[in-house]
């Protein structure tokens, strides 16, 4: 994941290091989550938080998500915000405004939840989708995007769905591109179209 000016890469050993692009190089000492004796971390992808300094928000899989940034003396990733969620988050997770998105998995259907970005305090508002996630969450400019079986859902900050649509051209592949006010999608199926966003 693209971080500041480098990249995150997460470990099954708990560690998120913060490396240089072109060398591999370390940038600052890794974020290091408290672990048991032989407790290992699945990490989904975190979410980075525009903005200078840079931050990112990221779950272990389970119950747990941090907000991370940067701290001196020494220089090293370290969480600014944790919570333990009751829910375990399924994917991966995406910022719009002050408000991170993320999913549910339930028995019958994945549900899109909604946490504060600031405190990570979990959200009142809930969505559910139809069937399972397809594709994202994804940030892409502003808004939040997940796509399921049948439709694609857009939110915004303010933990706030801002629409709904059918992908009548079967579900989408890629990241889909931002463009003025519109968004080019593509479909798994080979169709290229662009929408009012």
């Amino acid at each position: 994941q693209v971080f500041g000016n480098g990249v995150l890469v997460p470990h099954g050993n708990g560690q998120i290091h913060y490396l240089n692009v072109e060398t591999g190089n370390r940038l600052m000492h890794p974020f290091q989550p408290t672990l048991g004796p032989g407790e290992s971390v699945d990490w989904r992808r975190p979410a980075t938080v525009p903005g200078d300094p840079p931050q990112f928000v990221a779950t272990d899989g389970q119950r747990k998500v941090f907000r991370v940034g940067i701290k001196e003396n020494p220089r090293h990733l370290a969480a600014l915000a944790e919570v333990d969620m009751n829910v375990a988050i399924h994917g991966a997770l995406a910022v719009a405004g002050d408000t991170v998105y993320g999913v549910d998995r339930r028995e019958n259907r994945d549900v899109v939840i909604s946490f504060q970005l600031s405190d990570l305090a979990q959200g009142k508002n809930e969505w559910e989708l139809e069937g399972r996630t397809e594709w994202g969450p994804e940030m892409v400019g502003d808004m939040v995007l997940v796509g399921d079986q049948n439709s694609l859902h857009c939110f915004q900050t303010e933990q706030t769905r801002r629409w709904k649509k059918p992908l009548a051209y079967g579900p989408i592949t890629g990241t889909p591109l931002a463009f003025g006010e519109h968004l080019v999608l593509a479909s798994m199926e080979g169709v290229v179209w662009w929408i009012n966003a």
